[in-house]
């Protein structure tokens, strides 16, 4: 970091900014440095033991709809309401499903 990087102020809980100093100090790091650095992680995609990316609900849900686009590009994309019900729908039984057309009255639905 550089002395003109910009500086802002924040507000944290007493007790975060305990546990940001004590892990600041077993990283041989200053406060700011550490905060720095936990900031910076927080932007990059978490692995797992077999170098996969976990990434977070609202990444997975935005990449979810891209490739939803994508298949047939001529739909509108689906709304949030139907991504519900698709997954609702996915979660089901076939039993279930199929109790569920009956209720609907559906006569032919592919499964």
């Amino acid at each position: 970091m550089a002395k003109d990087d910009p500086q802002f102020r924040i507000r944290m809980p007493a007790d975060l900014k305990r546990r940001a100093e004590e892990s600041a100090e077993q990283n041989h790091r200053s406060l700011n440095a550490e905060i720095v650095q936990r900031v910076e992680d927080s932007f990059k995609p978490a692995l797992t033991s077999d170098n996969q990316a976990v990434i977070d609900f609202t990444t997975a849900h935005e990449l979810a709809r891209a490739f939803l686009a994508k298949i047939d590009e001529k739909k509108a994309p689906l709304s949030d309401d139907e991504l519900a019900l698709v997954r609702f729908w996915r979660s089901l039984s076939e039993e279930k499903k199929r109790a569920v057309i009956d209720l609907l009255h559906i006569d032919k639905v592919a499964l």
